[in-house]
């Protein structure tokens, strides 16, 4: 499995009127967690350096993302989803995910991604935007067979649709899906599905049927509202 610096392509949600008031923020902030650890995409880099990275550590790590940032300027949610995925050991932005690969057949990889981004903007001092793009082939390689993309992409995919979800439960006004055109390892939708062999695939479409070494446990685990 070669991971390498890919642009698949970029998924961005809008928001025209988001007055959020802090608890509105939190709760925003807590659902995104839920998502990236019930998938296993784009977890919590701070999470991860300050051990507040399991499904029981939530509302801990909501609370010091929130605290931390308080006292600089900007939109309470912008900063909190933005220090979310800043190392301190590194001192840059990365996203790390739980990637299957061929090479390590008795557990995931945590992959910490440098190339891809996922920050929010603020507009006249409301939450306006969350952005995210895919810069690294990671959860589109084929070349291991079919039971490690099935084990990689519909994660993915499922990630997406989740935040679709959350969005729009946050009165979301625009989705914008940007992606190339050109690659040879996926076709897109117009909703920011990735297809695989002419299909779109979500996690619990292919999680039954997968070996139990390729299955995303946490999956089963956290439940969405």
């Amino acid at each position: 499995m070669e991971i390498k610096e890919k642009d698949i392509g970029a998924w961005g949600w809008y928001f025209d009127n988001s007055k959020l008031s802090l608890s509105d923020c939190k709760r925003f902030m807590e659902n995104f967690i839920l998502r990236s650890l019930k998938y296993g995409v784009n977890l919590s880099t701070v999470g991860s350096e300050i051990g507040l990275d399991s499904l029981k550590d939530t509302q801990k790590l909501v609370d010091y993302l929130f605290d931390t940032t308080q006292s600089s300027p900007g939109n309470p949610l912008q900063k909190a989803i933005n220090y979310n995925y800043y190392s301190k050991r590194l001192s840059s932005r990365l996203l790390p995910s739980i990637i299957f690969s061929e090479n390590i057949r008795s557990a995931p990889c945590l992959y910490k991604d440098v190339n891809s981004t996922l920050f929010c903007t603020s507009k006249n001092g409301e939450f306006y935007s969350c952005y995210f793009h895919l810069r690294s082939n990671v959860f589109t390689i084929d070349d291991q067979g079919d039971d490690y993309v099935y084990a990689n992409l519909p994660r993915l995919n499922s990630y997406i649709r989740s935040l679709h979800d959350l969005t729009q439960s946050f009165h979301c006004s625009l989705f914008d899906f940007t992606v190339v055109k050109n690659s040879k390892e996926y076709s897109p939708t117009n909703n920011g599905f990735l297809m695989y062999k002419d299909e779109v695939l979500f996690y619990e479409d292919v999680y039954d049927i997968l070996p139990n070494q390729l299955s995303y446990q946490p999956f089963k685990e956290v439940e969405l509202s």
